[in-house]
């Protein structure tokens, strides 16, 4: 018995199947986003007739609310995908003040599945247990095939009977897949396969690569890759899908340039995955050959290398990433559970050990955990991944961020920081956190830098957007820095790291009152907190209003000794109100419990009122500050 034969639109040299989703040219995939996939079945479907804007919104975007340059920019690329140019649009006709017209001649065809029923069937019942695993697999698949456009001298055209010349591409950001159909359409796979991509990527040192916390927010399938790549300000954006039908898994990729949409690469894979270990090697044979007169012997390795050869740790280190791009307490504690359940899957795999140190590192920043808890964790699954793999710059980065911001080990921190730069020196993290070091360590210029550099690869990140100011903070340059917060405050106006340092900037500067409408209004509204208390506290304190400053110090002593409140944040008040010997007191008791406040205490402006003292010195030779 056979299967019913397969419908099928063809137009000119393209033939566009809709149940598999895809879009030919003379036998060649013709790469799409899932909504530009949409807009052009709407359009072959009905093909002769002027298509309102309204109606084709409503037939593409159904119970959504979009705007209108959502359309114009979907045709637009669509426009391109089929070869058209501005002046000559032979299949997409721009109907003025109403809408659009598909004028190609739309044929319909079928072509008979040769495949027996019966035998799929019998298929299907021996596979069905390993579908769920080929999916997750071939993400690794597509990590290694995307990596044809890793040099990103691309040879391959989306047609095949065209050629494109070899265009150098200095930076790349890779949107997360977009999982098609329902079967396995879960958010963690598309962006797990973007993080895999992101971190093999990232081996490749003359490419800067987005990082995952920048590309997260890309996962709609509906979303505009090249409006993406340049909102994230690269030369080049890579987008692909994941569909799986039965025990076949079809992935498609493409690579475009941000500045005018054009595809340079494209890849398409079609395989039974039965066994998806052999296809990987297959697809990472492939990317190698055309990779090969652009790759280094090292870079080849890298390449080819596997981290793991377990489905279900593979499985596990993904939805681990993808809680820790989440970047909050609980997502932040899911990654951790499923870091965990990796490593007990496989013991050897180095970079679960490593997404599991990222984890315990800025727990302690979003209230999951005290610092003596989560830092000697952090330190212990760094320490783990490097005796597995000694060149993973993630695993170094997070060990030097462990022992400057905990252990007060600042030169073995610098040279970890070195380290992790030189095996990959486009990692954001690694520059972010180096740039903090240096500005601590009174290193202002080198710091001003890297903040520089971290947000060029990071342009979106509030959290380094706004610590763009600190250095100028902490050199006492405060215009300067108050110019900086205000530019990160037209991006996150309710990020709370921002809120805090514009307050103690107007604060510096002698703006009490709008120091104190900002963090009065924080804490009535989006940011109840004892730090925003501390702080409107202090400025009371400054400001002559001692009674009510002493009031509330009481119940944010309350709060510091059940472990709510850093100890550093009471020394600020105390030196605020002049009482030298209690501000003494507490940051004496911030140091002894390892307070990450006082990594501050050489640079920070609230505390001027001490450092005549000869305390002050003692306490930065205490801990390492000052030789």
């Amino acid at each position: 018995m056979r299967q019913p034969p397969k419908q099928f639109y063809e137009f000119g040299p393209f033939r566009l199947d809709p149940v598999e989703r895809v879009l030919y040219r003379d036998g060649e995939v013709v790469s799409l986003t899932a909504k530009i996939f949409e807009i052009l079945l709407v359009f072959v479907q009905n093909s002769g007739r002027t298509m309102e804007k309204e109606e084709m919104m409503r037939e593409v975007w159904p119970d959504q609310f979009v705007e209108e340059g959502n359309l114009t920019r979907n045709v637009s690329t669509l426009r391109k995908a089929l070869g058209e140019s501005p002046d000559d649009h032979h299949y997409i006709v721009t109907i003025p003040g109403r809408g659009y017209r598909f004028v190609a001649d739309v044929r319909e065809a079928q072509v008979e599945d040769a495949r027996p029923a019966s035998v799929e069937d019998n298929r299907s019942a021996v596979r069905r247990p390993a579908r769920r695993a080929a999916i997750w697999l071939l993400a690794a698949c597509v990590a290694s095939a995307a990596l044809a456009a890793a040099g990103f001298y691309a040879r391959r055209s989306v047609r095949s009977n065209a050629t494109v010349n070899e265009t150098a591409i200095n930076s790349i950001a890779v949107l997360p897949f977009k999982p098609l159909g329902a079967e396995g359409a879960d958010e963690y796979i598309g962006l797990g396969i973007a993080d895999t991509l992101i971190t093999k990527l990232s081996n490749f040192k003359q490419i800067a690569v987005r990082p995952t916390s920048a590309v997260r927010r890309y996962a709609a399938r509906d979303q505009d890759p090249v409006a993406a790549g340049r909102e994230l300000k690269v030369d080049s954006v890579l987008d692909g899908s994941i569909q799986q039908r039965g025990d076949r898994v079809r992935v498609t990729a493409q690579l475009a340039r941000a500045s005018d949409g054009q595809v340079i690469w494209s890849f398409h894979c079609d395989e039974q995955c039965s066994d998806v270990f052999t296809l990987q090697d297959i697809i990472s044979t492939k990317v190698a050959e055309a990779l090969a007169p652009k790759l280094s012997g090292e870079e080849r390795k890298l390449l080819a290398k596997r981290y793991t050869t377990s489905v279900e740790a593979y499985q596990h280190y993904l939805k681990g990433r993808y809680f820790w791009s989440r970047r909050t307490d609980e997502g932040l504690k899911k990654g951790i559970e499923y870091f965990r359940q990796a490593i007990d899957s496989d013991p050897n795999y180095a970079l679960a050990f490593a997404g599991l140190a990222d984890c315990y590192a800025v727990l302690n920043a979003y209230g999951g955990a005290q610092l003596k808890e989560a830092f000697p964790r952090a330190e212990a699954a760094a320490e783990q991944a490097l005796a597995l793999d000694e060149n993973l710059a993630e695993a170094r980065t997070t060990r030097a961020y462990v022992q400057y911001y905990y252990k007060r080990n600042w030169a073995e921190a610098e040279r970890e920081f070195q380290r992790a730069l030189a095996l990959n020196p486009n990692y954001a993290t690694a520059i972010h956190w180096y740039a903090e070091y240096l500005m601590y360590m009174g290193r202002f210029e080198e710091s001003i830098a890297k903040f520089k550099r971290a947000q060029d690869l990071d342009p979106l990140s509030p959290i380094i957007t706004v610590q763009q100011g600190l250095p100028y903070y902490y050199s006492r340059q405060y215009e300067r820095a108050e110019e900086e917060f205000r530019r990160a405050q037209k991006l996150e106006p309710r990020f709370t790291p921002l809120v805090y340092m514009l307050g103690s900037c107007y604060e510096e500067e002698g703006k009490f009152e709008e120091a104190v409408a900002l963090f009065q209004a924080a804490m009535a509204g989006y940011q109840p907190s004892p730090r925003m208390t501390a702080s409107l506290t202090r400025i009371y304190a400054t400001t002559g209003r001692r009674a009510e400053a002493r009031r509330m110090l009481k119940e944010l002593i309350a709060y510091a000794d059940s472990r709510r409140l850093a100890p550093y944040y009471i020394a600020q008040i105390y030196a605020r109100l002049d009482e030298k010997d209690q501000a003494f007191a507490w940051l004496v008791r911030a140091c002894e419990e390892r307070d990450e406040q006082i990594v501050t205490l050489k640079v920070d402006p609230k505390l001027d009122g001490l450092r005549s003292d000869p305390r002050f010195s003692e306490l930065l030779r205490s801990i390492g500050l000052l030789r």
